[in-house]
């Protein structure tokens, strides 16, 4: 992945892990994603927990992310990507599911410094994951440290079909995970937004720009201008070809509308041109 330093491709392996922090290696280095060497650690422990068929893997993991601990390696303050194309998440919730680990981590003293512990609105928590996963041992871990908050989504994700404005209550995976969150004062919360996503733009090459400034109430000039500042990681959900056509890569969220009407009438407006959307 971008940015990555010896010492990220080096976590499945402690033996040259060590070899490279015995040298000085920067274990405070970030990715292109957001992620330190621990979060990335944390993902491939995820994937691997995930998936029983290189379950093996997870002892050597477990050792390399008890080395990055040990040498001052600190859980990010910020949230980040598991990979480039995916939703931002804070680290912590990248292992969730895991009870013991989490616990583990929770007790570390960089805890403090991460968005459980503090301001967490926004992005997809440690408790979001929980929750969604049914998690109920996990979700008391995070309650004895103080880290199980009613934050919500800022933004709504295809990804996980949730909704602006979503907090661990509406994502538990059951009734009596949702109830547990509600007796530790959780509350469901308040769709901030109702957002029109694109998954496919349709055959004519012009139809996104057109879509853009449809949403925007803009000229195509104008929407061109606008593609122009999105934010770096939407170069890879959308993107220029040789044709100077606009070419979408992935599913794109197009508006935030303020009302749900609204956004079935973008939505409507993107399906006349043969656009594939959904409204979350």
């Amino acid at each position: 992945m971008r940015g990555h330093t010896s010492v990220f491709g080096t976590i499945k392996s402690p033996e040259n892990l060590r070899y490279f922090i015995d040298l000085g290696a920067d274990l405070q280095h970030r990715g292109a994603s957001g992620l330190t060497p621990l979060g990335y650690a944390l993902t491939e422990y995820r994937d691997c927990f995930d998936n029983k068929h290189v379950s093996d893997r997870l002892p050597g993991l477990r050792t390399s992310i008890d080395l990055l601990l040990a040498n001052g390696c600190a859980l990010g303050n910020s949230p980040a990507r598991a990979a480039v194309r995916s939703e931002l998440q804070t680290e912590l919730s990248f292992i969730a599911v895991d009870t013991e680990l989490l616990a583990h981590l929770v007790a570390q003293s960089g805890f403090d410094d991460t968005p459980e512990a503090g301001d967490g609105n926004g992005v997809w928590t440690a408790a979001h994951d929980a929750a969604a996963n049914g998690c109920a041992d996990s979700l008391e871990v995070l309650a004895s440290h103080g880290a199980l908050s009613d934050f919500a989504l800022t933004r709504s994700s295809l990804e996980r079909a949730t909704f602006a404005g979503s907090t661990p209550v509406d994502v538990a995976s059951d009734d009596r995970t949702r109830r547990m969150l509600i007796s530790h004062g959780l509350r469901a919360g308040v769709q901030s937004s109702h957002d029109v996503w694109i998954t496919a733009s349709g055959d004519d090459p012009d139809h996104l720009v057109i879509l853009i400034a449809d949403a925007h109430g803009a000229t195509t000039d104008e929407a061109a201008a606008l593609v122009a500042k999105l934010p770096p990681e939407a170069g890879t959900t959308i993107a220029w070809d040789s044709d100077r056509n606009l070419i979408l890569y992935d599913p794109l969220m197009l508006y935030a509308c303020d009302t749900r009407g609204k956004a079935e009438q973008l939505a409507e407006r993107c399906r006349s041109r043969g656009a594939s959307v959904l409204v979350l």
